[in-house]
């Protein structure tokens, strides 16, 4: 049975926002009962602050990039990216509340408990999302979830890779849906010694793509095909797909490529994204707020600019004759 990863995605929105609501509870607690600097009155109701606390963690989180790409995240690689992530977020929750607070004494007592609620947040969401993770792996190494995969290439790298990738790769979850040839000769050799389907030459890779709900294109080409390798990538970049290509055993040993996979096939997976998400929307934030400020600023110089031009070609163009024999046209019908 083949589990939808759209319910994942929900799954894992919903481990975070439970994480972060059990947090806040026992942030709550802590400062009623062990700390007893609560003071009533001064926040929203418990129920309704501990469900904006939770929304905004998932803001928060999907601001910095914990959505994207979900399905295949390292988990050591998650609790780095979750500590800057909840100290970015901690600092932003006590900013506004102390913003909100009267009186030196509470901001004094907002600073020292600081450190709890980010320790508390850190760990239980640590916790939340390393459960999750790790529920996610034994799925995919389960077969659960898998991810569509096109296999491009005929020849004997293309042979090997997919044997290799069935017998020691499991954890990626590649699925192989069928092949694309380059030529047509090793067609039958490939189709008799992997199963797959001969999905047609490469030059339908797009249509294939969209019509087999490609996730990933697994590139395994000879040495000799090297000049279609800018067309493949250009047609499978454009759909928005993960790209994996085999390297050449020569670049591995001269130290030209790095791969991340220690065992199994080592492969070069290539990626649009360069950028992660909170920078992304930093910099359109800023592109953004930088051009309204241009426009609003720069407005009356342009303005100045303009008019001149404007006087000049009313003038040329013998403009009061024309809008004069335009009204007088006007009354007449």
């Amino acid at each position: 049975m083949i589990i939808s990863k759209k319910l994942i995605r929900f799954g894992y929105l919903l481990t975070d926002f439970l994480a972060a609501a059990a947090a806040w509870l026992c942030y709550y607690l802590y400062r009623s009962h062990i700390a007893e600097d609560h003071q009533p009155g001064k926040f929203f109701s418990l129920f309704y602050s501990t469900i904006t606390i939770a929304v905004f963690w998932c803001l928060v989180y999907g601001f910095w990039g914990f959505y994207r790409d979900y399905l295949r995240k390292s988990r050591m690689r998650e609790l780095f990216n979750l500590f800057s992530a909840v100290l970015m977020g901690v600092v932003l929750i006590f900013l506004i509340l102390i913003l909100d607070e009267d009186g030196s004494g509470v901001r004094i007592r907002y600073y020292k408990t600081t450190t709890i609620y980010f320790l508390i947040h850190l760990l239980i969401a640590g916790f939340a999302k390393m459960l999750y993770l790790s529920l996610i792996k034994r799925l995919i190494l389960s077969g659960k979830i898998r991810f569509e995969t096109l296999l491009l290439g005929n020849g004997p790298a293309a042979m090997e890779i997919c044997l290799d990738i069935r017998q020691n790769s499991r954890h990626l979850g590649l699925h192989f849906t069928g092949f694309m040839h380059l030529d047509d000769s090793a067609s039958a050799d490939m189709e008799a010694e992997t199963g797959l389907a001969n999905l047609g030459h490469y030059s339908r890779l797009a249509g294939i793509l969209e019509s087999h709900n490609i996730e990933q294109v697994v590139v395994a080409i000879e040495a000799t095909d090297h000049p279609h390798l800018e067309e493949i990538l250009t047609v499978a970049e454009g759909k928005n797909r993960i790209i994996s290509i085999l390297p050449d055993m020569y670049q591995i040993l001269l130290g030209l490529v790095k791969v991340q996979h220690v065992f199994g096939t080592p492969l070069i997976e290539i990626r649009k994204d360069l950028m992660p998400v909170w920078q992304q929307v930093t910099k359109r934030a800023i592109d953004i707020t930088a051009s309204l400020l241009v426009l609003v600023l720069g407005s009356p110089f342009f303005l100045l600019v303009a008019l001149p031009f404007k006087l000049m070609l009313f003038v040329l163009a013998d403009g009061w004759n024309l809008l004069l024999g335009s009204l007088a046209a006007s009354f007449v019908t």
